[in-house]
This record gives C-alpha cells, structure tokens and sequence, in this order.
C-alpha cells in the first residue's frame, strides 16, 4: 500500500512546487514594476506655474508615455527606459506655457496635453487640459482612477456656469456639447480622460495602453 501512495505523494509535491514557483515568478515580475515605480527619481522639476489647476507643469500636444500598459506587464521582458517619456528641449517638444501652443494661422489650440516631470524631465503625472473663457483646466489621467472625485471638481468649476451642460453615467462625467466648437470634457472612473474641440480636435490618457495622445488636425 505504501508503495502504490509513495508515487502519489510525490507528484501532489511536484505539482505544489511548481504551482509554487508560478506564484513566485507572477509576484517577481508585480515587484519588479512596483520596484521601478517606486524607486524613481520623483523630485519634480519646477516651472511657472499657467495652468489654473497644473502646478509645474509643461504642456504638448506630442503623444507620451507615462507608465507600463497592460499590454507590457505580460512581456516576458520590459524595457522601462521607454515606459516614461523624457521631455529634453522646451520649444522642441514642449512649452511652459500652453498659450505658446497655436496652428500654422496662430491660433491658439484650446486642447491638448499636460505633465509633471521628475529633475530627469521624465513624465510623473499626465493630464488632458482644455481651455473655457482663457483658462486652462487640467485633469487627471491615473491607473487606478483614484482622481476621478477631484477631476469631476475641475470640471464643475470650468463649467460653474454651464452646468446644465453636465451629465454623470456608465462611470463617467462629462461637460459640453457635442460636434461644436467649444471645449468638452470627460473623466472616468477607471482612469481615463479627455478633452475634446469640435469633430476633429481631441487629447486623451488612456491608462491601458499608458499613453497620453493629442490629435494633430491642423495643427502639426
């Protein structure tokens, strides 16, 4: 009897030891990301204050990242130089003032995006901004959407007097019309976040894929 549970037991015991050593490598690769995260340089790198809502931020319309996608978390290698974007030379791929950010006629674009950088000038924080009555409103792009309560704030109070423009639903509160030229804004629960200007004008953070992207009609 011994000898037909012996074979038994030793295969639940490998099968433990490898369940074992998935669980090991699954909690590896988490720390390995929340290691990195954790450990990077986050004094943040000082600018004027423009924005209403964005101390220390620069403003783009140039797509960046600002984390691991989920995408990326189930490579079997990772490459974090690129996980958070560097912005090097203002003028070339950003301004500290969002006033700066205008098409081929001049105009000033009245949506794009925004970031905190660390003294490395890689992305911290990312934001979809939109300018109402020649104020910039930034909200929060975020993995968790822990910013939504404080996004759904700044967008009430670029919208104080328009609040019959507002509507909460499916997770996610907007402000604005539709299809016309004014600015319109959107923030959800899981994270993401837009600003919109008329049909062709948009800049979003979408937490999944870790991007912030600017669409560049007439404006490139």
């Amino acid at each position: 009897m011994k000898n037909k549970i012996l074979p038994i037991v030793s295969v639940v015991v490998v099968i433990i030891i490898l369940l074992l050593a998935i669980v090991v490598s699954v909690d590896s690769d988490n720390n390995q990301f929340k290691e990195f995260e954790d450990n990077r340089n986050r004094e943040v790198f000082k600018v004027k204050k423009v924005a209403e809502n964005c101390t220390n931020c620069i403003f783009t319309i140039n797509e960046f990242s600002f984390g691991p996608s989920d995408y990326t978390k189930y490579e079997e290698s990772y490459d974090f130089e690129y996980m958070y974007s560097t912005f090097y030379e203002e003028g070339e791929n950003y301004v500290t003032d969002y006033n700066k950010i205008k098409n081929k006629e001049g105009v000033h674009r009245p949506v794009f995006l925004a970031a905190t950088l660390n003294t490395d000038k890689s992305v911290l924080r990312g934001y979809a901004c939109g300018v109402i009555n020649d104020k910039a409103y930034c909200i929060e792009g975020s993995k968790d959407g822990s910013k939504y309560k404080n996004n759904v704030k700044i967008i009430k109070e670029a919208y104080k007097d328009n609040l019959d423009q507002c509507f909460e639903g499916l997770g996610c509160y907007s402000c604005g019309k539709e299809n016309v030229e004014e600015t319109s804004f959107l923030a959800c629960k899981d994270g993401y976040v837009a600003t919109y200007y008329g049909e062709d004008l948009n800049c979003r953070l979408v937490a999944t894929e870790g991007k912030g992207t600017c669409s560049d009609y007439d404006y490139d």
